[in-house]
């Protein structure tokens, strides 16, 4: 009887192993579309699946939490690699600070795409005043509650799309962060437009993406669609996942030059990472910047400091017309 029930077992493993090798093939030789390019709005990805999540929770049931601000909820792998990200992004958002200390202003850092502040508040701890962009109004409520909670003064959120950030003046940020969001655009080379125009000359973009390869295929697979699943379906696409050449292709049409690259990974190997995914501690996952870049990557680009590059038009591919107001919630 054992003996029956290990091959069956075999079997299943072996199915599901095929299953996996022939979607990541199908995926890699049809669905890996050039990200200098808008991408077919057919590709689902769930960019509200946080407002879904918490609409219907009865179909989410093994779920443990919907917040952004519950660590051992469904956020925790953000927050798990919240030390890593921010430490990377500070440094390098330093640099612009003490260039520009002599001009006697309050420098504004904007972070697109904040979701529910779990990046932009560290940062705002670390003494950068920010504003947080996001289109999710249930993520900008709880971002704006927390941050009123924790008493801290320096952060304000904007309900706002990042296909149109026109509400933001021109040349008017001293820096901009965009943590786990770029994967999620359809049209990229208009998000990238937006923030190069509201970006002051010489400024940073701080950014982590996730990368396109057969790697990150199967890991995606494996997080949202197995067994062992920890995040929703459809909360990361892989034809979605940006390439670094790519990347700096739509930062090198704006004028600005991308300067490192890092990996922003986990140790599988470790028993702190195998302990953590078996027991579904996501808050727990050991990330580290490191020099191995083929799954997640961290990096920054810089701005040209002076006006002798006229970035490209803007170019509409039917997002910018969204109907997104620019509701300020301050907290």
């Amino acid at each position: 009887m054992l003996y029956t029930i290990l091959i069956l077992l075999f079997l299943l493993f072996a199915l599901y192993a095929a299953y996996i090798l022939g979607n990541t093939v199908y995926h890699c030789l049809y669905l890996n579309y050039d990200r200098t390019k808008p991408v077919p709005e057919s590709v689902t990805i769930d960019n509200h699946v946080r407002d879904h999540l918490m609409a219907f929770t009865h179909e989410i049931q093994w779920y443990d939490s919907l917040s952004w601000w519950q660590r051992d909820g469904i956020m925790g792998g953000l927050h798990a690699m919240n030390d890593a990200r921010v430490g990377f992004f500070a440094k390098y958002l330093s640099i612009t600070k003490e260039e520009r200390q002599h001009e006697g202003r309050e420098l504004t850092f904007h972070d697109i795409g904040c979701g529910g502040g779990i990046c932009t508040e560290e940062l705002a701890k670390r003494g950068f005043n920010m504003i947080g962009v996001d289109m999710s109004k249930e993520s900008i409520r709880q971002a704006t509650t927390h941050a009123r909670e924790q008493g801290i003064q320096n952060v304000n959120y904007v309900i706002g799309n990042a296909y149109d950030l026109s509400f933001i003046p021109p040349a008017s940020s001293d820096g901009v962060v965009m943590s786990d969001v770029l994967e999620h655009f359809h049209d990229l080379p208009t998000v990238v437009h937006q923030v190069s125009r509201m970006l002051r000359p010489g400024s940073f973009l701080v950014f982590d993406t996730m990368k396109r390869n057969w790697l990150t295929f199967i890991i995606n697979e494996v997080v949202q669609n197995s067994p062992l699943a920890i995040l929703p379906q459809h909360t990361h696409h892989w034809s979605l996942m940006i390439n670094v050449e790519e990347l700096k292709t739509l930062l090198d049409r704006e004028g600005m030059e991308l300067k490192i690259v890092k990996g922003l990974g986990i140790d599988v190997f470790s028993i702190t990472f195998w302990k953590a995914f078996l027991l579904r501690k996501r808050e727990q996952f050991p990330f580290s910047i490191t020099d191995d870049v083929m799954w997640n990557y961290i990096g920054y680009a810089k701005h040209p400091t002076s006006a002798s590059h006229v970035p490209r038009a803007a170019v509409t591919y039917g997002y910018l017309d969204s109907g997104v107001g620019s509701t300020f919630l301050s907290t």
